[in-house]
């Protein structure tokens, strides 16, 4: 109960931060576009591990890999949304009750695994059709062209969810751990938005007393000493503690 607790409140979260992005987003949002962004924070997870077989170095997978970390709650983000509009297109409405309790499911049912496999609806045909010249970016991003998959449907989604928090639990102690870090970029991503002229043209870097500072590892560290215990308490000192570095 505690974990479908958990994962109820977030998806209601970052439902919230997505309209907060796109006024009635799940309207105006396609499977499509968030399919395409999370391929995306998949290629840039795995170049933090290093692995390239070309190249003779040593794949680094570990759990105190803060670039890894950050990674795997970007990607975390998309899984979200994805799971929220198709569930959307599926009954009209978002079922929050349904897509937490197959998130739960996922999680409870992943192993502990750096065998970490793309989740096959990210290779589907209309992948493959891109790639070959079949269908335009433009056009795929725009048009929920993968709401029609065979491929996807709720149980396929839990297997790929199952996979994505097998490689998570090397990556984060317990999932308290991966949580607090979810809802650090929460924190983060509603700052950025909120003071977006203090970034140069690098959205991760922003200026603060005259300095160049990264946001993630500022955030990061302050939240290192920051309990957690619920999301709105953690919330108001985070960004308090945030505001006064910066002065602002």
């Amino acid at each position: 109960m505690k974990e479908y607790n958990t994962f109820f409140d977030i998806l209601k979260v970052q439902s919230e931060l997505n309209e907060s992005i796109t006024k009635n987003w799940a309207d105006n949002r396609t499977l499509s576009e968030i399919y395409t962004a999370m391929f995306v924070e998949i290629g840039e997870f795995i170049e933090t591990t290093n692995f390239k077989w070309w190249k003779p170095k040593e794949l680094l997978v570990e759990n105190n890999s803060r670039e890894g970390r950050e990674e795997l709650i970007d990607i975390f983000h998309f899984l979200l949304s994805f799971e929220l509009l198709y569930s959307q297109r599926l009954h009209k409405k978002i079922d929050f009750d349904e897509v937490a309790t197959v998130f739960t499911k996922a999680y409870s049912n992943s192993v502990r695994s750096v065998n970490f496999r793309l989740p096959l609806f990210l290779v589907s045909s209309d992948l493959l059709e891109i790639i070959l010249g079949g269908v335009t970016l433009e056009n795929f991003i725009k048009k929920d062209i993968i709401c029609d998959s065979p491929i996807l449907d709720m149980e396929f989604n839990e297997e790929a969810l199952e996979q994505f928090f097998s490689v998570a639990k090397v990556y984060f102690s317990d999932l308290n751990d991966f949580v607090k870090s979810y809802y650090t970029k929460l924190v983060l991503n509603k700052l950025r938005i909120k003071y977006k002229y203090l970034y140069d043209n690098n959205n991760n870097i922003m200026y603060a007393r005259g300095h160049r500072v990264s946001d993630n590892k500022l955030i990061g560290d302050l939240a290192k000493e920051i309990n957690f215990i619920d999301y709105d308490k953690f919330s108001y000192s985070l960004k308090r503690s945030f505001k006064e570095i910066l002065g602002i």
